[in-house]
């Protein structure tokens, strides 16, 4: 090897391993301004958000989500010394548990979650007993998509007269849909399919898994429209079933089925026929099905009590028992009562009702009427409990009701009460720690113990707090919200030298100017929603509901009042004739409407009136990816609308504003379901197009190109064969090429391009072998003619982030190191004007880093000085990234200042890598 190639050689491990150590930087992190000094007593809303909540190894684990790490898995003993993160499962701000579905389920030794690393998508986890982290369990989905696990389910049935315990749960695989699946507890757990309900991609979702009165597994499934109760065949004690039936006098068809549950020798259900009346009906251990109650009305939730064998619900705001019989279905207490938060607990029911004089209080009933009534005045006086269902919370556990309110009595400071249904057992909690005004949240971990917080608060700290369930014992867990002073600097853009920013600053919120590369002075002008574009020298922007023009200073914005744009992205916004079109709805629109403006509010107008009639109008609102819904194609401007006649379809407006059909792409009034417009031109032979996802309801959501007429309106693939959609995603045009994800039950989600013709649409490649996917997130973004995305690689599982030229040779890991290990990508991406990528991951090697920003150029990893802007393993959580030039803005937190407003800055990059020297 010659020396210049050695020095070569060694100057490129240098630059990617040697930066580090040597404190050689290309580029320096600094903060731009500490903007806001004070506390965080302004805040409305925000972190410590709170979810569920279990008692399982001595401890009390729950969910609570952190401007630091997104929503966790947290452990408490019920002090604050001992609160803490326990495992930061997507690592980061990604949230590993960041769901609307959060279960935990525990059996034996074991507790079973679903949770997200980052990599796999939603999975099954285990923590076992003692241990200090929680484990993958299974990759029930193989790939990035996840099986998202739920319904938990313990159930014991005789088979042969083999007694059989098992647990159940539904999950999601790509190639057969969410269907039933079973968790095997023991020294080595494991989970398998139990039975594929609905042949096919389709999905049965079976849900509410339980033994039946007649010892059978019964359940609700999903099938061609309908959802009914369905039950299992099983021949063996061991083996899975050998198929699955039906209730014999269900209805046959249109019929959806609710609150499937047992109770002593009767399981109740509930149904309605398409539209019809709403039906209570029963059945034991024959199978044969009896109607409790026929009513227009419909019913709340079923709730049962096993100690007095009754089950409760509501119906047109009366209460109502029933024992299993028609007979036995009565009403226990009027429409009067009107009761709210039904919750057994022990022999009794509880719940909010309302009395003749002293407003709503607490209610308690043992199943009759006698024994229905009044448990205990907690408010004095005839104001009673707040009743604004959102300020009102109950919960309950076995053997206890929580219940929070606003209390008028005590300047509608939240109070905190727990019962055991006595009116002795029935107390106020608080203690002198609660004191916010804002929504309590309430999670209930067994006994008389639970986990407290505000959801969204309106002052004070807002912050988490247990309640042991005596007075006094409400003790509050720690200061998760710092209150170092956070401004939650947003930068927006630039416009001539001057930085426009949302921040709260001393309790003052609002848009904000800022001299780029200068801390003062501070210039509060406007509130801004959105920044689109810069067009004709100005910003155009959202300005609370008004379209605003600026240059950056009070004097130079002005507003078209009364003009709500309805975009979130430049790409819906189009140029054409000195105008700008875009979709808003005026004054006087019933609807969203295109309009066009020259950047002053007199010459801002609107160009279409389809919003006549109930079913016309356009798309409510435009944005990136598959939700695009303008385009320009020549002379003309493409959109989907409804006139009323068809359903959204496409229209076009011509170079003099008319607007007319192009074609009704799924006849009649349904909705052919187009977005993703995108716009290929320049493109050598190839006339210039539009490509967008349609469903013609018989293909499915598939790819169509437009040339702006009905005959060149044409899908060209059926990337998913037959009637299954293909579900094209997240639009990206590069060069005369459009990039996009699509699913088939096959090779799952994966990445697609497009020329516009049906022979240049293809998939790029299988990134995750198998009907397993390689993608489950948006792509990120386009820098330097290639697109960048997030994935799982079956031959390249280290890797987080991909780049593609739109081969499959140049399909390849834009970054993978040993030496610098990165995890937890996020979702903010920015390209640079020298084309560095920008982006945030937490970094697990050589040293464990929190997230922090990132930027890649040519494949290389920049060391940043004063990069860890958090030091530590501690995520400064950067967020709101504004590129201007080579230099990024954006917020974040170092825990010391708050969360305020940083930069990079980045030298002549194209110098410093020139003829691909490193």
């Amino acid at each position: 090897m010659n020396t210049f190639s050695s020095f070569l050689r060694f100057a490129t491990f240098c630059l990617g391993l040697c930066a580090s150590t040597l404190g050689f930087a290309q580029g320096s992190v600094t903060r731009v301004a500490d903007l806001n000094t004070g506390s965080n007593g302004f805040l409305a809303g925000g972190v410590s958000d709170f979810d569920k909540a279990t008692f399982f190894d001595g401890k009390t684990f729950f969910t609570m989500r952190t401007a630091e790490s997104g929503t966790e898995l947290w452990v408490t003993d019920g002090t604050a010394p001992n609160t803490r993160l326990f495992a930061d499962i997507c690592p980061g701000q990604c949230g590993g548990m960041n769901t609307f579905a959060i279960e935990f389920y525990i059996e034996g030794n074991n507790m079973y979650f679903a949770a997200d690393d980052g990599v796999h998508g939603r999975e099954l986890w285990r923590l076992a007993a003692g241990a200090s982290s929680p484990v993958l369990l299974a990759d029930l989905n193989p790939g990035a998509n996840g099986s998202s696990p739920s319904q938990f389910r313990r159930a014991a049935f005789v088979v042969n007269g083999s007694a059989v315990n098992r647990t159940y749960f539904n999950a999601l695989r790509d190639d057969i849909g969410r269907e039933l699946w079973r968790l095997i507890d023991g020294a080595a757990p494991s989970a398998a399919l139990e039975l594929d309900i609905r042949a096919g991609v389709l999905s049965s979702d079976p849900i509410r898994m339980q033994t039946c009165a007649n010892s059978q597994i019964c359940f609700i499934a999903k099938k061609d429209g309908q959802s009914d109760v369905r039950f299992l065949t099983y021949t063996s004690a061991t083996a899975v079933p050998t198929g699955v039936s039906t209730i014999g006098d269900f209805p046959t068809s249109n019929v959806t089925t609710s609150d499937l549950l047992t109770l002593g020798s009767n399981t109740f259900y509930q149904i309605r026929v398409g539209t019809a009346a709403a039906q209570l009906r029963v059945f034991g251990s024959s199978a044969a099905t009896s109607i409790l109650l026929d009513t227009s009305t419909g019913f709340g939730v079923l709730t049962p009590n096993v100690a007095l064998f009754k089950m409760f619900y509501t119906n047109n705001s009366a209460l109502k028992v029933s024992d299993g019989t028609p007979a036995g279905t009565t009403t226990i207490a009027s429409a009067t009562v009107a009761p709210r938060g039904i919750f057994s607990v022990g022999n009794r029911l509880l719940f909010v009702g309302q009395t003749a004089s002293a407003g709503r209080e607490l209610f308690s009933s043992d199943g009759t009427i006698t024994g229905t009534g009044l448990l205990k005045e907690l408010v004095s006086g005839s104001t009673g409990i707040d009743d604004a269902s959102f300020n009102t919370i109950i919960r309950a556990s076995a053997s206890r009701l929580f219940l929070s309110f606003q209390n008028p009595s005590f300047s509608n400071a939240t109070q905190l009460w727990i019962s055991d249904t006595t009116p002795a057992g029935t107390v106020e909690i608080s203690g002198n720690q609660i004191t916010d005004s804002g929504r309590l949240f309430i999670m209930p971990t067994g006994g008389a113990a639970a986990v407290l917080g505000y959801e969204r608060r309106s002052s004070g700290n807002g912050e988490p707090f247990f309640a042991t369930g005596v007075n006094g014992g409400t003790l509050a867990l720690g200061n998760f919200i710092s209150d170092a002073g956070d401004s939650f600097a947003s930068p927006l853009a630039s416009i001539n030298q001057r930085l426009i920013f949302n921040a709260t600053i001393d309790g003052t919120g609002g848009s904000r100017t800022l001299p780029i590369g200068a801390g003062t002075p501070l210039l509060n002008f406007v509130s801004v929603n959105d920044i689109f574009s810069v067009f004709f020298g100005k910003l155009w922007l959202r300005n609370a509901f008004d379209l605003a023009f600026s240059d950056g200073t009070v004097a130079g914005t002005v507003s078209a009042p009364g003009i709500d744009p309805r975009v979130s992205d430049p790409g819906c916004m189009i140029e054409r004739g000195g105008f700008i079109y875009f979709t808003a709805q005026g004054p006087g629109d019933v609807n969203p409407e295109i309009y066009k403006s020259d950047g002053t509010a007199a010459g801002t107008v609107a160009v279409t009136n389809l919003a006549t009639g109930p079913n016309s109008g356009l798309d409510s609102f435009c944005f990136s990816g598959e939700f695009r819904h303008l385009a320009a194609l020549g002379d003309k401007l493409l959109f989907e609308a409804s006139d009323g006649v068809c359903g959204l379809e496409l229209f076009a407006l011509n170079a003099s504003d008319a607007t007319s059909l192009v074609l009704d792409i799924n006849p009649g009034s349904s909705t052919s379901r187009l977005g993703g417009l995108t716009t290929l031109t320049a493109r050598g032979a190839l006339p210039d197009v539009v490509v967008f996802r349609a469903n013609d309801g018989v293909f499915g959501d598939e790819i169509w190109v437009t040339g702006g007429t009905a005959q060149s309106t044409q899908r060209i693939s059926d990337i998913n064969p037959g009637a299954g959609s293909s579900d094209p995603k997240g639009f990206l045009r590069v060069a005369s090429k459009v990039f996009f994800t699509a699913f088939t039950p096959a090779s799952g989600r994966e990445l697609y391009v497009s020329d516009g013709t049906a022979a240049g649409t293809v998939r790029v490649i299988d990134l995750f072998a198998g009907f397993g996917s390689g993608i489950s997130r948006e792509l990120l973004g386009v820098a330097g003619g290639k697109v960048y995305f997030s994935g799982l690689s079956s031959t390249q599982p280290n890797c987080i982030l991909f780049e593609s030229d739109g081969s499959a040779a140049g399909t390849q890991c834009a970054y993978d190191s040993a030496a610098i290990a990165l995890r937890g990508l996020g979702t903010e991406f920015a390209v640079t004007q020298s084309g560095a990528v920008v982006f945030s991951a937490t970094r697990s090697a050589p040293v464990n880093e929190g997230e922090e920003i990132r930027v890649l150029f040519n494949r290389q990893l920049l060391a940043l000085a004063g990069g860890d802007v958090a030091p530590g393993s501690t995520a400064s959580a950067p967020a709101s990234f504004l590129v201007d030039g080579d230099s990024i803005y954006f917020r974040a937190n170092d825990g010391v200042s708050g969360s305020e407003l940083w930069r990079v800055d980045l030298p002549n990059l194209d110098r410093i890598f020139a003829n691909g020297f490193q």
